[in-house]
């Protein structure tokens, strides 16, 4: 592998787009696209949370979330509902077929993670994703 020509920003974004190609492959006939990934997983871990919250712990611009949220609510992956607390305020939640699709998108994600990483030392995979956070925390 020549390393000679990388750079920190070309290595991470062309991983990033190639699992994000693949786990769509994976998921297109669930109906579930890869911008979907991250809410899936805030909203299961997380619970119900607003959405201007859950745009900003997975980092995207509010209008993306709004277009995001729209089609998620038009394939029935969640649900938005009064806070009754605030009537104004909206809290986004995971749907039955939600949950699913959370189980179908983390079932291809290991699957792929498998697939890629099986040469890969365990040291090797703890080494990259300790820096890997390290460096994320440092532009956070």
């Amino acid at each position: 592998m020549d390393v000679s020509s990388a750079t920190l920003g070309s290595v991470v974004a062309g991983l990033h787009r190639r699992i994000s190609w693949r786990l769509a492959q994976m998921t297109a006939s669930f109906g579930v696209m890869p911008g979907q990934f991250p809410v899936l997983s805030q909203l299961k871990y997380g619970g119900p949370c607003s959405q201007q919250a859950l745009a900003a712990s997975v980092g995207i611009e509010q209008s993306s979330m709004t277009a995001t949220l729209s089609r998620m609510e038009k394939a029935g992956l969640i649900v938005r509902r009064s806070d009754g607390q605030d009537g104004r305020r909206k809290l986004v939640s995971l749907t039955a077929k939600g949950e699913e699709a959370y189980a179908v998108v983390k079932q291809c994600a290991e699957q792929l993670y498998q697939e890629i990483c099986a040469d890969i030392s365990e040291e090797e995979i703890t080494t990259f994703l300790r820096v890997g956070q390290q460096l994320r925390g440092k532009l956070e």
